[in-house]
């Protein structure tokens, strides 16, 4: 028996050279990422486009390579010593690098046919291999270790075009010529080199990397100079080709997203979620068999939605939109896997899943992140020897795609709960509208929802949202009984307590506005048979000619009994009565609260809080009595304290009309009503809101107020500009409970607030502000 060997024909030098690395941008990462495997700072990516013989460079200040490590290593096709472990010097083991195929200095091959390599360690000459790559391709049938390389020493490393003399004691210079493609490196093609590079390393890292890329091209300095030109005057950030390739994303996506963030660490799951810098919650879990696979892995998550605003900025900052700067990325060992987050590459399975849900679930162009993993064990997560086909399908990796979707969901429950429900949220860049008691309550449904899964301990959460609402907001009930149960469950005395006094208020309050409705019904209904008696009296009267003069003389005497019945029967009579009933229970329930404030101040039982709330609630209800007074000198106005479904800009030209001018008598009112909408709405409470602007302006010295209906894409609006002081002061706490501007009480404007929340609405202080004035805007969802 005898034994035969492999020959290796020349062409394999094109199987795992040209016809594996089939992309440019691929072929620069994987030098690029060989660099600072070695160790390197710096790597200077250099283009040499001007001359007849276009090239690229790429130098770096690694640890180098001396002659031996050439022959040894560089030249053992298919072999890694990064693999093997012999990159690493003595006494360092477990070093994670960014590749170990031993494939990437074929790269070199994709780029050029002639390749120059210098290489230098601190303690070695210069070593100098020339390679033409021709060689390899003339014929098929020779012998892949039969065809030549030199290589030889000197004592410095040679001059590299546009970059001069390479000034340093070690280190690596990659020279490629005679390029595979020279006239497709374009100024726009170097510009999407550049930005490819900036994702090459953690996109998502706040700290100052230590590593750095600098790209030269000389023949593109004018243009760089052109563009920036254009982008200032456009008010854009500009984006040179020639310069350091720095990553701004986290700071442009910084305090302006909604994120989670998730790390697994000792087997377990620790997840934090934020909206735009505000802290939401933070939970940790076992990972379970579901993720059994990644309990040894290192993983950090950094996953975030942009909405309209965010998205805005991002283009604006970094001159590309979003959408095309990609959307998931994976890091593997601190370099980017390609080509994973690319426009249009599902690796996720973001997009597929979104397609069965479009307004349920988050697709590819609504997320922005990456997950970051580390593993000692490099079967887990295999790169492809097609450095353009990302990780290779093992278990580990089906795993790991399972939890970054487990991720987004979570991150969904809150974007797709709270702030897609919030039309009004997308345009925003803050997350001041969380303060809102309707998106509070949203967020503390959610709180209560993992709070009661066994499996997830919430470790922390956003005590300012999850907390007491006001008791005029709609589902103040059904909140209370959320938050008892997230204190339980949570096992917070101080919550608990607080929500046990609540109940006890609210209680309280029904009981009030009960017997307020009793006192106002028997009022009524006594009015009422005393109507009945004095129409039976004129009956009678009619019927008793014998006795007129006798039975006249009675009904005077009952008319005079029930003199101011007499007076309210007439044309408006019902609603009239209807006005009286509605002041009754307004001024009993106004002197309930009073009482309890009286008591809870001379029992000091009161906080400071309790007794602001306690008045604000008989503000509330003076509120209400001065607006009926109003409303009830006009027949053309039937008062009605349930919601109606009418035409709000018509309601509002009558109002400033008929209805307004009579108590505010000072200030010119106009209106520009002409967009028509209509609206569920409570006609005293948008009065009281109307009044309360009113107050305002007049308040601010304004000779005249305008009232204008408008409309975009997702909402009708309502904006009310005066011609006076303007605004003053910390404009996000205008809508805070006691803060003034002026010497008024500082609720005006919280009133408003509160009573368009209870419909689904908002004030917000207009985004284009008059020169002389204030303007807000009333914001009502289509």
């Amino acid at each position: 028996m005898s034994k035969e060997y492999f020959r290796i024909s020349s062409e394999l030098k094109n199987v795992i050279g040209q016809d594996l690395i089939t992309d440019d941008f691929v072929a620069i990462f994987e030098l690029v990422k060989n660099s600072f495997d070695a160790k390197a700072s710096k790597v200077s990516v250099i283009f040499n486009l001007d001359d007849k013989f276009p090239s690229i460079h790429i130098v770096d200040n690694g640890k180098g390579m001396s002659l031996k490590d050439i022959r040894d290593k560089w030249l053992f096709v298919a072999y890694s010593a990064k693999k093997e472990g012999t990159e690493d010097e003595i006494g360092v083991r477990n070093r994670h690098y960014a590749g170990n195929k031993g494939v990437g200095r074929f790269s070199c091959d994709r780029l050029g046919e002639l390749l120059h390599l210098e290489a230098k360690t601190k303690s070695s000459a210069v070593s100098v291999l020339d390679i033409d790559w021709r060689d390899f391709e003339r014929h098929a049938k020779n012998v892949f270790t039969n065809v030549a390389v030199t290589v030889e020493e000197k004592k410095q490393f040679s001059d590299i075009p546009d970059l001069g003399a390479v000034q340093q004691e070690q280190g690596v210079v990659l020279s490629m010529s005679r390029l595979r493609e020279p006239t497709s490196w374009t100024y726009e093609k170097l510009q999407n080199l550049k930005r490819a590079l900036s994702k090459l390393l953690d996109p998502f890292d706040g700290e100052m990397t230590q590593r750095e890329i600098v790209i030269c091209a000389k023949a593109f300095l004018k243009r760089d100079e052109d563009e920036a030109a254009k982008a200032v005057k456009k008010g854009e950030v500009p984006y040179p080709i020639n310069g350091n390739v720095g990553n701004s994303l986290f700071s442009v996506l910084q305090n302006k997203t909604t994120s989670i963030n998730a790390k697994i660490t000792d087997g377990r799951l620790f997840v934090r979620l934020e909206d735009r810098g505000t802290f939401i919650y933070s939970s940790e879990e076992n990972l379970g068999d579901e993720f059994s696979l990644l309990g040894n892995v290192s993983l950090d998550a950094s996953i975030a939605y942009l909405n309209l605003a965010a998205k805005t900025t991002f283009a604006r900052r970094m001159g590309i939109a979003s959408i095309s700067y990609g959307s998931l990325f994976l890091v593997k060992n601190g370099f980017r896997i390609y080509p994973i987050g690319e426009e249009n590459n599902d690796f996720w399975g973001i997009d597929r899943r979104k397609q069965q849900g479009y307004n349920r679930y988050l697709g590819s162009r609504d997320i922005l992140g990456r997950l970051r993993i580390e593993s000692d064990d490099d079967s887990m997560f295999r790169e492809s020897s097609s450095r353009d086909k990302g990780l290779i399908e093992t278990p580990a990796l089906a795993q790991l795609r399972e939890c970054a979707l487990y991720l987004i969901r979570k991150l969904e429950a809150f974007v797709v709960g709270v702030s897609w429900e919030d039309k009004q949220d997308k345009k925003e860049e803050t997350s001041a509208r969380l303060q809102l008691d309707k998106n509070k309550i949203k967020i503390i449904q959610l709180v209560k929802k993992l709070s009661l899964n066994r499996d997830i301990h919430i470790v922390d959460f956003n005590r300012d949202l999850v907390a007491i609402l006001d008791k005029r907001s709609v589902g103040f009930e059904e909140s209370l009984e959320s938050l008892r149960q997230i204190a339980l469950s949570q096992k917070d005395p101080v919550l608990y307590k607080r929500v046990e006094q609540a109940i006890k208020r609210l209680n309280k309050t029904k009981a009030d506005l009960a017997e307020a409705n009793r006192i106002a019904q028997a009022e009524q209904d006594a009015r009422l048979r005393a109507e009945a008696e004095a129409a039976k009296s004129r009956a009678l009267a009619r019927k008793a000619d014998a006795s007129r003069e006798k039975t006249e003389k009675e009904l005077q005497e009952e008319q005079k009994r029930s003199i101011f019945l007499s007076a309210s029967v007439g044309q408006d009579k019902e609603v009239l009565l209807g006005f009286l009933h509605q002041i009754i229970i307004c001024s009993s329930s106004a002197r309930m609260e009073l009482e309890t404030a009286l008591i809870g101040f001379s029992t000091h039982s009161f906080s400071d809080q309790d007794m602001r709330e306690q008045l604000t609630d008989v503000m509330e209800w003076v509120e209400k009595i001065a607006t009926l007074a109003q409303f009830s000198t006009k027949a053309n106005f039937r008062y009605q304290s349930r919601p109606i479904d009418e035409d709000l800009p018509l309601f509002t030209e009558q109002y400033i009309q008929k209805v307004a001018p009579a108590y505010e008598s000072f200030i010119a009112l106009h209106g520009k009503l002409d967009i028509h909408f209509r609206c569920s709405f409570i006609p005293l409470e948008m009065g009281i809101v109307f009044d309360n602007l009113i107050s305002n302006s007049k308040k601010a010295h304004a000779s005249n107020l305008t009232i204008e209906s408008r409309e975009d894409k997702d909402s009708y609006m309502l904006l009310v500009t005066d011609d006076g002081d303007g605004i003053t002061g910390d404009v996000a706490r205008l809508f805070e409970n006691g803060y003034t501007r002026t010497n008024g009480s500082g609720i005006g404007l919280y009133f408003c607030k509160k009573l368009l929340e209870k419909i689904n609405a908002d004030i917000i202080v207009s985004s284009v502000q008059p020169k002389k004035g204030a303007s807000f805007a009333l914001v009502f969802g289509k």
